[in-house]
């Protein structure tokens, strides 16, 4: 047994526009209509100072008052990083929203 239906097919209207994300490394996200939000990359821009920061500290004596202090820098620079990321993500959020 057999059947054969014929149907005219129908355009239908969206009632909520639906849009892919992809998340990745290379860029921080991808959306299914092409648009892509590239990553922040703001441990370059800190890495420098970071890195100038630590290596000025290698030698101070652990928990002297001038290791204190750098370490509260070298904390700063990582608090600097952290938001920076986070305005980042939630600007893109925003955008997406």
């Amino acid at each position: 047994m057999s059947f054969n239906v014929e149907t005219i097919p129908q355009n239908t209207e969206k009632s909520v526009d639906v849009v892919g994300v992809d998340l990745g490394v290379k860029s921080l996200a991808t959306l299914s209509t092409g648009k892509v939000f590239v990553g922040a990359k703001s441990y370059r821009k800190f890495e420098a100072k970071l890195s100038r920061l630590q290596y000025l500290n290698r030698h101070k004596t652990k928990f002297s008052s001038n290791w204190k202090k750098a370490q509260l820098k070298i904390a700063k620079v990582h608090s600097m990083h952290r938001q920076h990321e986070k305005r980042y993500t939630a600007q893109a959020n925003y955008l997406l929203g």
